[in-house]
């Protein structure tokens, strides 16, 4: 009983030392962003730039692009297609 005892408290000590090293590994390397000069920093203070591609407006960051949730083109764009779907349907009624 005592040897099986013994191996258990060996396991679960290597089980603990294992999980403290891969904890440790995650928190060294998850926080750094390596950028594109081959320099590091931290993902606060990554540099989100807006730019124009087909007359709608992205945030470009570090590998990737998203459309503006609020894009000053389709906002306008939106209000038109709006505006003449109502003047359809007014036009269809008053006719």
């Amino acid at each position: 009983m005592k040897k099986i005892e013994r191996i258990k408290d060996k396991v679960i000590i290597t089980l603990v030392f294992l999980v403290a090293i891969i904890l440790a590994a995650l928190l060294l390397t998850s926080c750094d962003v390596k950028n594109p000069d081959g320099s590091y920093n931290s993902e606060r203070s990554l540099n989100f730039n807006t730019i124009r591609v087909d007359s709608c407006e992205y945030i470009q960051y570090y590998k990737g692009l998203a459309h503006k949730g609020n894009c000053r083109f389709c906002a306008e764009r939106n209000k038109r297609m709006v505006r003449e779907q109502v003047d359809s349907i007014l036009t269809q009624i008053f006719d």
